[in-house]
Formats: structure tokens, sequence, C-alpha cells
């Protein structure tokens, strides 16, 4: 684990959804744990299609189709906007 991929996750906000995408066969679970400890909403996607000659897990490309990336992520992109939303008429003292 390196990069700006875990230096954005340490300095995200509790809650922030992460979505990590993964090759079907490749099993990592760092930025998981990384999400737990600092109160993030980590998923992973696994859909679509690995990609390339080489047999190696982490060689692959992925190619997602559109309908079933949006199936994936607008369920969770809703829930995001919904808890903002709600966070946000809090702020601003619109809720008992």
């Amino acid at each position: 684990m390196h990069g700006a991929g875990l230096v954005n996750v340490l300095w995200s906000r509790p809650m922030t959804t992460i979505v990590e995408i993964f090759p079907k066969e490749r099993f990592r679970w760092g930025y998981r744990n990384l999400c737990q400890f600092v109160g993030c909403d980590w998923h992973q996607f696994r859909g679509g299609e690995d990609i390339g000659e080489d047999p190696a897990p982490n060689s692959k490309s992925k190619k997602i189709p559109y309908d079933e990336w949006m199936e994936f992520f607008a369920p969770l992109f809703n829930g995001s906007y919904a808890a903002f939303e709600e966070q946000q008429a809090v702020l601003r003292g619109e809720t008992q």
C-alpha cells in the first residue's frame, strides 16, 4: 500500500465512501483495514471483465460495462448523498 490512494484514505472524513476496484482473483485487504480504522465506508468491486494475456491477476486491465457499474455504484452514491444531506440539515439546525 502506497501512493495517492493511501494518502487520500488517511485524510478522508469518517463515513467517506471508498470503492476499491479489484481483479476478480486478487485479494488484498490493506485499504479495507485502513478504512475501518479511519471510519470510512469501504466497498469492493470485482465485476466487469479482467483483460490481459499475462496470467498474474495484478497485470490485468478492467473492462466494466456501464450498466454493471451503475448497478453497483448508484446505490452507494445515493446513500452517501442522502447521508450528506441529512448531515447538512443537522448543521443548519433543521432537524429535531
